[in-house]
C-alpha cells in the first residue's frame, strides 16, 4: 500500500483553489468592466410586522428606467439615466452625453414571499414591499 504525502495533497488542493479564485476574479473584472458608470444604489432594509421594506435612493431616475428582478432568492435592482445635451448656434455646435446607473443585488430573507411583492416610486425613492410567508408550524405531542 502506497501512502500519499499529506503535504503534497495540500499543495494540490492549494493550486486548485488558486486556479478557481483566479478564474472567478477574472470573470468579476469582465463583469465590472461594463459597469464603470454604475453606482451601488443606497438602500435601507426594514422589517415591519408581516413585511420587509427595501427603500432605495435613486435620484434623477425616471420610473420607466427602473427594473427589479427576483433571481435565486435575491432582489436585483437596475436603474439607468441617460442625459443628452445639444446646443446649436451659428458657427457653434455643442453636444454632450451622460450615462449613469444604479445596480444592487441583495439576498432576500428566508421567509420572504416572492409572490407578494409591491413597488412604489416617488421623488427618487423606490420602496419595495415584500410580504413574509405565513409560518406553518405543528405541535408535536410527546409520548
Amino acid at each position: 500500500m502506497i501512502r500519499e504525502d499529506p503535504y503534497e495533497a495540500m499543495e494540490r488542493f492549494r493550486r486548485r483553489m488558486d486556479k478557481l479564485f483566479r478564474r472567478f476574479l477574472r470573470e468579476v473584472d469582465i463583469f465590472q468592466a461594463g459597469m464603470e458608470s454604475f453606482e451601488k444604489a443606497r438602500v435601507e432594509i426594514k422589517e415591519e410586522g408581516d413585511k420587509y421594506l427595501y427603500i432605495y435612493e435613486l435620484p434623477g431616475i425616471k420610473k420607466d428606467d427602473i427594473e427589479i428582478d427576483i433571481v435565486d432568492n435575491n432582489i436585483i435592482l437596475k436603474a439607468k439615466r441617460k442625459e443628452e445635451k445639444e446646443e446649436k448656434k451659428e458657427g457653434y455646435y455643442y453636444s454632450e452625453r451622460n450615462y449613469q446607473g444604479f445596480y444592487r443585488v441583495l439576498p432576500l430573507p428566508v421567509d420572504a414571499d416572492t409572490s407578494a411583492i409591491k413597488a412604489k416610486y416617488n421623488n427618487g425613492v423606490l420602496t419595495v414591499e415584500i410580504k413574509k410567508k405565513k409560518q406553518r408550524g405543528k405541535k408535536i405531542k410527546i409520548d
